[in-house]
C-alpha cells in the first residue's frame, strides 16, 4: 500500500459499566475522507470486556491515518492492508485500556487475524458505497 502515517490516536470513553457481560465484543466503523490526492482514514474501535460477573470495561477509540496518492477505491484494492489497520486500532485501545485502568492490565484481550475482520469490513464498503 501507500506510505501510511498515524496522524492521531484519541480515547472516546473508557468507562467501567454495571452489567454482566459474558464475552468480548467489539465494532470498529470506517471513515474514509478524500482530500486533494490523499485519503484520510478515521477508525472508532469499540471494546467491550468482561471484569467479572458484575461490570464490563467498556472503551471507544479513534484512530486517523493519511493514505499518500490514495482514494476510496484504494482501500478495496488493498482490503488486507485496511484490516491491519483495524488491527492497529485495536492494539490502540488495548493500550488505552492499559494506561487508563492499571488495575485491570490483567484482563485478557482476545487478538484477532487480519481475516477476522473481512466480513464486517465489506459489510461497510457496501454502506458506503466503495
Amino acid at each position: 500500500m501507500r506510505d501510511i502515517k498515524i496522524i492521531a490516536v484519541a480515547c472516546l470513553n473508557n468507562d467501567i459499566l454495571e452489567q454482566n457481560l459474558e464475552h468480548q465484543h467489539y465494532g470498529f466503523l470506517l471513515n474514509p475522507i478524500e482530500r486533494e490526492g490523499h485519503l484520510i482514514l478515521e477508525v472508532r474501535f469499540e471494546l467491550l470486556l468482561p471484569i467479572d460477573q458484575q461490570q464490563h470495561l467498556f472503551c471507544k477509540t479513534i484512530t486517523t491515518f493519511a493514505l499518500e496518492q490514495a482514494d476510496r477505491n484504494t482501500l478495496r484494492a488493498e482490503v488486507e492492508t485496511l484490516a491491519g489497520l483495524i488491527q492497529t486500532c485495536m492494539a490502540n485501545t488495548r493500550m488505552f485500556i492499559m494506561l487508563n485502568n492499571p488495575n485491570l492490565t490483567h484482563l485478557q484481550l482476545k487478538y484477532f487475524d487480519n481475516q477476522y475482520f473481512m466480513d464486517e469490513i465489506q459489510t461497510q464498503f457496501a454502506e458506503l458505497g466503495i
